[in-house]
């Protein structure tokens, strides 16, 4: 997977800093297989299934994120994102 996420800020003080911008993101398929051990518990062989789930993850996609940086003190930073797809 890759992402291009051009973003733009503002500082609002010198303590509070927003920003935010589009995002689009490449994913390719990997061929991801993820088992379940128990299905032999729901149906006993040879009724059952492999128990396995085949990932199909390809795609492009755009979406948005929005972050925040808050200075808590002259050596404390911290800041949280917000990511989301657009539907």
């Amino acid at each position: 997977m890759y992402t291009i996420k051009p973003t733009v800020a503002y500082k609002f003080t010198d303590n509070i800093s927003l920003g935010g911008g589009p995002m689009w993101y490449r994913i390719y398929d990997f061929g991801g297989i993820q088992g379940y051990p128990n299905s032999a518990v729901l149906a006993p062989p040879p009724t059952a299934p492999d128990g396995q789930i085949r990932l199909n993850t390809a795609g492009n996609h755009w979406g948005w994120q929005l972050g925040t940086l808050i200075k808590l003190t002259e050596s404390t930073v911290s800041g949280i994102i917000f990511v989301a797809p657009w539907s």
